[in-house]
């Protein structure tokens, strides 16, 4: 009687220490899953609009020239065809003067005003950019004016007008700041002959 005493006592223990192995387990793997899920679903649940001004471009600038192109594509296209504050729109509009050259910012007369004319202008005449296509890293041409390293490429826009839709080319003009930060110089449309 001893014995069975003892196995079935031992059984018990094992069985214990499963459970709480199990139960210990089962919370770490909650406890690091839990806030990265949150995060996700927040961010989900964030408008395009909330994304790009909640962006800190002094932590987060874009690295590439392409991704600075790629978040002007962002900045427009939500312009366009998202519904925002006049406080969203101001904190868009510096967004996008963020990601200047400081040549092309000084050059701008009516900054933010203009742009603001703009695309109220052409929301009314039911004009929006459904997305937007920025060319590879490999089509960017590059080289150096003055010292400061350059780069041009494309973006093509898809702008709707109603129930039609139609590519507008354009070119972008970038130039590396002295931090080493891709700026937007300019832009110009180019003819889709242009290829």
């Amino acid at each position: 009687m001893d014995e069975a005493k003892k196995s079935r006592l031992t059984k018990t223990i094992i069985a214990l220490v499963i459970i709480a192995l199990l139960v210990l387990g089962l919370f770490i793997f909650l406890v690091k899953r839990g806030p990265r899920d949150n995060t996700s679903r927040e961010q989900n649940k964030l408008s395009e609009v909330a994304q790009i001004t909640t962006l800190d471009l002094n932590r987060q600038y874009p690295p590439t020239a392409r991704e600075v192109v790629e978040l002007y594509g962002r900045i427009m296209q939500a312009l366009y065809k998202q519904t925002y504050t006049d406080e969203e729109f101001s904190t868009m509009a510096s967004k996008l003067a963020g990601l200047f050259d400081m040549e092309l910012l000084n050059n701008q007369v009516n900054w933010p005003n203009g742009l603001e004319k703009e695309v109220k202008d052409k929301k009314a005449e039911d004009y929006s950019i459904v997305n937007f296509s920025v060319g590879s890293s490999a089509d960017m041409q590059t080289g150096t004016i003055d010292g400061y390293e350059i780069a041009n490429l494309r973006c093509i826009f898809a702008l709707r007008h109603g129930t039609s839709t139609q590519p507008v080319d354009y070119m972008f003009y970038l130039r590396k700041d002295n931090d080493g930060r891709w700026r937007i110089l300019g832009w110009e449309e180019i003819s889709n002959d242009a290829e």
